[in-house]
């Protein structure tokens, strides 16, 4: 986000510094971008600057022409009378071009020449138009970059491809690469020479407006140029690491940290990459009483089999990330930020079901009520897991408080009277399920209100903008001290007022 931001700043901040402050666009004006290559370098303006992506506006339907003559009028240092056209029986001739009569002219428009060049084509918006006054003897080729504006940061490559046109049979222009050339800025500082391919990788150590231009000694070629707009140097950040929460069940209720608490959303950090794996081994390290030890692993015919889990070598287990057993489980799958993974330690004949809640965390209000949905896994003819509510379940805390039994629908709503951190679970009569678990998170009881003592010059009026950020709201205090203000006109110094939270 941050370089798309300064993306679109170096380009509307390097626009202005090319062509100067510039009124409001008519709704029904183009905008059309000419550059002058005179006899194989970039013209200059009335400014003395590279006479390159000069922005003229006109109205929408003009031509090809009436760009090029607002070109001139606007930045050519001898103005309109630097341009003079006469018919021909090619169709257009220009007698002069940015007040030079030497030699020959066409024009490219988005790097093509019309096949018919005409008064009469119109100009498209947005679109450049190359004017070319090529040297006496038409032996310009003319070349282009791949790019005519580029954005990037202060020690950025930027790899640019040049071409020139090559006639066939037919006198139709064939774009090949240019190898040799010379690019360099229109200062004359060299950047470097094409490759075969055409193409160059060039960069800026510091901000600002780089023109780029290519000659060759092989061939004439017109200028070509593409404008760098070079911000501030981008600040590569390091890698990221991501947090990933593992959950371990053992055999139906959940396992236990060194520290004695269940072993539930355990967050742990790992570099962003780490696999699925590399999350586990975390946690056991981190939390397992055994620590690393408490983990090991083994290939088999199913891909990943884990001989030791938390420490246990009793039945066999799985992992779920965020919910979904994946349907090939492998050593290889990467974690993601803010994943959570259920590690689960079955019984002996994994009759277990996977079970959990629809919150994994969830902030509560003491005495304020909060629903669950719990839901296990059932699979079809295919082996596929199909999660479907579980009814009858009997929930309650880890240290064995009950707080309900789910309806047909799975649900169930539990309050707690104290603030604190529960850890809420579930068992059932009916089926061996994997110990659920929802961490939640339960503050005091919240004030309705703030209070305010009025003082002198207050108004409900002052008090509702002040306090509540709106004076409209004022009927809002007077409603909540109902009891307090008899009169919305009449509230007197030293009276504490409830301000609604």
């Amino acid at each position: 986000m941050k370089k798309n931001l300064l993306r679109v700043f170096c380009l509307v901040l390097v626009l202005t510094m090319l062509v100067g402050v510039l009124p409001a666009l008519a709704a029904n004006d183009i905008s059309v971008f000419v550059s002058v290559s005179a006899q194989g370098a970039p013209a200059l303006t009335k400014d003395g600057k590279p006479a390159v992506l000069m922005e003229v506006r006109v109205p929408e339907g003009a031509t090809v022409e009436d760009a090029i003559i607002a070109a001139h009028k606007a930045y050519c240092p001898d103005g309109a009378e630097g341009w003079e056209k006469a018919e021909s029986d090619w169709g257009m001739s220009m007698v002069k071009i940015w007040g030079s009569y030497d030699g020959v002219g066409a024009y490219y428009v988005n790097g093509e020449m019309p096949m018919v060049q005409s008064w009469e084509m119109q100009a498209g918006d947005g679109d450049y138009v190359d004017l070319i006054l090529y040297g006496p003897d038409w032996s310009d080729s003319y070349a282009c970059f791949d790019q005519r504006t580029a954005i990037i940061a202060a020690g950025e490559k930027l790899t640019l491809t040049l071409t020139r046109d090559e006639f066939d049979e037919n006198w139709v222009a064939q774009p090949v690469p240019l190898a040799g050339a010379a690019v360099k800025t229109t200062d004359g500082k060299v950047l470097g020479t094409t490759d075969k391919d055409g193409k160059i990788t060039v960069s800026f150590a510091e901000a600002g407006t780089y023109l780029i231009t290519a000659s060759s000694e092989d061939f004439v070629i017109t200028a070509p140029l593409c404008a760098a707009y070079v911000g501030p140097a981008m600040v590569i950040a390091p890698a990221k690491d991501i947090s990933v929460f593992v959950s371990v069940s053992a055999q139906g209720v959940p396992a236990l940290t060194k520290d004695g608490k269940p072993a539930s959303a355990l967050k742990v950090t790992v570099p962003a990459g780490s696999t699925v794996e590399d999350a586990i081994i975390a946690a056991h390290k981190a939390y397992c009483p055994a620590g690393a030890e408490g983990w090991e692993k083994a290939e088999s015919d199913w891909g990943m089999s884990m001989v030791k889990i938390w420490g246990s070598y009793d039945g066999v287990g799985a992992y779920y990330v965020n919910g979904v057993m994946p349907w090939v489980q492998s050593w290889e799958m990467e974690a993601h930020d803010y994943d959570s993974v259920d590690l689960v330690l079955y019984g002996p004949d994994w009759s277990d079901s996977y079970a959990c809640f629809d919150q994994r965390a969830a902030d509560a209000e003491a005495g304020k009520k909060l629903t669950l949905t719990l839901t296990h896994d059932e699979f079809d003819e295919n082996w596929v897991a199909q999660p479907v509510p579980l009814a009858g379940a009997t929930v309650k805390t880890t240290d064995g408080k009950v707080l309900g039994t789910t309806d047909k629908d799975g649900k169930v709503t539990v309050s707690f009277a104290a603030a604190g951190l529960y850890y809420v679970t579930a068992s059932s009569a009916d089926a061996v399920i994997t110990a659920p678990i929802c961490v939640v998170s339960v503050a005091a009881p919240a004030s309705a209100y703030k209070t305010y003592v009025v003082k002198a010059g207050d108004t409900l009026w002052s008090i509702a903008k002040s306090q509540l950020g709106d004076a409209f709201r004022w009927g809002e205090l007077f409603d909540a001290n109902y009891d307090l203000i008899k009169n919305p006109r009449m509230i007197y110094v030293g009276q504490v007022l409830n301000i609604p939270a």
